[in-house]
């Protein structure tokens, strides 16, 4: 835990409320836990979310714009404005 006093756990504390934080080691996850009392999510798991995200995103925009008749077949992504590209 000292170690982490240095630079892990200061950098983590200045961080935003409503920043992700993103530890691929589980020691490190620990830490930065244990230093902040804030949770570090593995980076398969942000991206597992995102593209959950943007799926259901891309899901309610074509249910909710068009007729069925005249929705794509299939929809590769919607961009940050909800724009199906």
């Amino acid at each position: 835990m000292n170690v982490g006093e240095f630079v892990l756990l200061p950098t983590v504390n200045g961080l935003g409320k409503n920043a992700i934080i993103a530890a691929s080691g589980t020691s490190c996850g620990h830490q930065i836990h244990d230093g902040t009392e804030r949770a570090a999510l593995h980076p398969a798991e942000i991206l597992r979310a995102a593209l959950r995200r943007q799926h259901s995103e891309t899901l309610l925009l074509i249910s909710s714009s068009a007729p069925m008749e005249s929705q794509p077949d299939r929809v590769s992504h919607s961009d940050r404005r909800g724009q199906i590209v």
